[in-house]
């Protein structure tokens, strides 16, 4: 097991090469290394490499595996994380100018979980500042690329994660996900992610530590969740297995195992499908790609079915855009946070009469609006309707496993930074339709009642963009959610590198 063949591996078949002698945690990362100096300065993905500490980290993986005395099956594993989490003695600017001189001085709860299961932390990978975009980009650390097309974006926030991981730079990465900010960029990159459910895993830093003064608060963000970007199923349940917990003081009195699928055997499976729906119209070639990785999923036993949601999609998506706002106002510097209110109201009477309908870019700003003058009574009010959505879905998820949707409507999009995501536009099938709320419709109506959701790479478009397959199961169901995306995947044939990785480099022509 040598050379690109080992950056491309998945961690469970690192972790058994590991096991058979057949290679060793130095050689692994150097190979990562050597991954991120290769394609990095045409991807843009890696933002900071601690070259030192991973090799004494996977030397001392090495040396504790050949006494062993091995630390479970991710021990000696590379990974990245996202720019939001704290790694000991290593740069967290959340992307942003303001924080580009602090250095953590502890790691987060989730960086240190991984660290003691003996993951080697290899370094962050890239962000729009403050995690607020669909694209990945910020004034510190540039543009991230699409590594299938260097023209178009590699969505956001998580998108370094996601290049990160598809490329062989690591073996996975922790993000951190809202409305698809790893499930998105897993998607369009052609790898798994998965957002927990909500409260099972630890968000980023702790703010209470004083070198987090003055960073947003986001260690426990309504609706967000850290998320997990991977080469393969089984990893996201291996990265699950060590995150999962409370944090002190709650560890006191409970802590949380992780049910197994509900069902193992194809032949006993039932999925529901929901492909498509007016107020986000999918793509053709998003829904042909779909299409027939659920056909390939029936030919394996499995039972398709059309079950409705819960309540209408529109419904779904006003609840999260509402509740999903508010909970963003604490991760606002507060000048940031007063300057957004003040425009909100003149930006909603601003827009243009045809966008203001339902799903219209004037009718999201008229929500932000309302959003931002809640009183606590009408937010409570709010939660008590997610309160029974959440039973809703439980019924739902009573007579199905899971429940299978896009991503997104359409494929990774151009680049497009010259102006402000509430005014950009994409191409869905010759129709110029809003970013927002559409790019978020998908993960939103799972996110706000906590559920979990995997990604799946299903395939690819005509114009060999990779197309992927959200997966979501009943609360605290993450392990089910997860094997359903890795039998969709297997079935269909997802899940390849980009081509890229084998070719010559050269230098990247988008600006």
């Amino acid at each position: 097991m040598t050379g690109t063949a080992v950056a491309l591996e998945s961690a469970e078949a690192l972790s058994s090469a590991l096991g058979e002698g057949l290679t060793t945690s130095v050689d692994i990362v150097r190979q990562c290394i050597a991954t991120i100096d290769r394609l990095n300065p045409l991807l843009g993905a890696v933002v900071h490499v601690d070259r030192g500490a991973a090799l004494a980290a996977a030397q001392a993986s090495d040396e504790r595996r050949a006494r062993g005395l091995a630390r479970g099956p991710l021990d000696g594993i590379p990974a990245t994380v996202k720019d939001t989490h704290d790694i000991a003695g290593q740069p967290t600017t959340d992307g942003h100018a303001a924080f580009a001189t602090r250095v953590a001085a502890h790691d987060s709860e989730v960086v240190a979980r991984l660290r003691d299961a003996g993951v080697v932390l290899l370094g962050k990978t890239n962000l729009p500042a403050f995690s607020k975009d669909g694209q990945t980009w910020n004034e510190l650390f540039g543009l991230t690329r699409n590594p299938w097309d260097l023209e178009r974006t590699a969505g956001g926030s998580s998108g370094g994660s996601a290049v990160a991981v598809a490329t062989g730079m690591a073996a996975f990465d922790l993000g951190a996900d809202m409305g698809g900010s790893v499930r998105t960029p897993a998607a369009w990159n052609g790898v798994f992610g998965h957002k927990p459910t909500w409260g099972l895993v630890p968000q980023t830093r702790d703010p209470l530590r004083p070198e987090n003064s003055g960073l947003p608060l986001d260690t426990a963000i309504d609706i967000g969740a850290t998320g997990l970007v991977a080469r393969a199923a089984g990893d996201l349940a291996l990265i699950m297995h060590v995150l999962v917990g409370p944090l002190a003081p709650d560890r006191r009195a409970w802590t949380a195992t992780l049910p197994p699928p509900r069902v193992r055997d194809a032949s006993d499976l039932v999925v529901s499908v929901l492909l498509d729906d007016p107020f986000v119209p999918t793509s053709r070639e998003t829904r042909r790609v779909l299409e027939e990785g659920l056909a390939a999923l029936r030919a394996r036993g499995v039972t398709i079915v059309e079950k409705p949601l819960p309540r209408p999609v529109p419904a779904l998506c006003e609840l999260f855009e509402t509740l999903s706002f508010i909970g963003l106002s604490g991760t606002m510097p507060e000048a940031a946070w007063r300057e957004r209110i003040a425009s909100l109201e003149a930006e909603a009477e601003a827009e243009t009469e045809s966008e203001s309908g339902l799903g219209g870019v004037g009718w999201l700003w008229k929500l932000h609006a309302r959003a931002a003058g809640m009183t606590h009574r009408e937010w409570l009010r709010l939660d008590e309707s997610r309160r029974r959505l959440r039973e809703e879905w439980d019924d739902y998820f009573s007579d199905v496993h899971a429940l299978v949707t896009p991503v997104a409507p359409v494929q990774a999009h151009p680049h497009d930074l010259d102006r402000p995501p509430l005014e950009r536009r994409y191409d869905n099938d010759g129709v110029l339709r809003p970013n927002l709320p559409d790019l978020r419709v998908w993960p939103g109506i799972t996110g706000v009642a906590y559920l979990p959701s995997t990604i799946a790479p299903v395939g690819l478009d005509d114009a060999g963009l990779p197309v992927g397959a959200q997966v979501a199961a009943a609360e605290c169901d993450d392990l089910t959610a997860i094997h359903v995306a890795g039998l969709l995947a297997e079935a269909a044939g997802g899940g390849s590198a980009p081509p890229l990785v084998d070719e010559p480099i050269r230098s990247a022509s988008v600006k």
